[in-house]
């Protein structure tokens, strides 16, 4: 390695670095004063690092919450999508996802709360940039999309309506309900599929 390489080599482990610094920090910091309290200022300075540094390697303050939650997210999809391949019915994927969501959101509800009030701003202020979006850094609204998507494809239910809405709005009842300790996640996937789905789909999946 020439002269060049190893600078270059050191910057990159440097950016590392300080990357997993405000990441930590972060996550400290949401989970103590919750999201819109902790604010980047605050962030950089728990991470010894200027403002700049964050907003260089995240861009928003919104992303950097995506962030942490990003792999937690991406095992939700990764088990829907096992669920659909299955094949397993439609209304069973969705019950099993609002299972599985309720279960990560109870093990860091500070964390995820933070999310959904990042997914929130993001909603009324729109990133310039995609992947300074929290909604698509961790795209958990996307999970229930592709669930409901394969439902319609495989003729499970109504064609007609739009799945892009259902799945934000359940994905917010649905989270509601996780950081609120409620109980009744499939009395909610039931009430959703409820316009959307045949009475025989609707009558073949699990109650509470």
């Amino acid at each position: 390695m020439d002269a060049a390489d190893g600078r270059v080599a050191a910057a990159l482990r440097r950016r590392e670095r300080s990357r997993d610094q405000i990441l930590e920090a972060a996550g400290r910091l949401f989970t103590e004063r919750g999201y819109r309290s902790a604010t980047v200022a605050a962030v950089a300075a728990a991470a010894h690092v200027g403002p700049a540094t964050v907003y260089n390697r995240f861009g928003t303050k919104a992303a950097i919450v995506a962030h942490l939650l990003q792999s937690a997210v991406a095992d939700l999809r990764e088990a829907a999508r096992r669920d659909i391949a299955a094949p397993l019915a439609c209304a069973d994927t969705v019950i099993r996802h609002a299972g599985r969501l309720s279960a990560a959101i109870a093990s860091d509800r500070p964390l995820w709360s933070a999310l959904f009030d990042a997914m929130q701003e993001a909603r009324r202020q729109p990133p310039a940039v995609p992947d300074h979006d929290p909604r698509v850094v961790a795209p958990l609204v996307q999970v229930l999309w592709e669930i409901l998507k394969a439902g319609q494809a495989g003729g499970e239910l109504y064609p007609e309506f739009d799945p892009q809405r259902i799945a934000t709005d359940m994905t917010w009842v649905l989270g509601f309900h996780a950081l609120h300790n409620s109980p009744n996640s499939t009395d909610t996937v039931h009430a959703f599929l409820y316009g959307i789905a045949p009475r025989d789909v609707l009558s073949a999946a699990p109650s509470r």
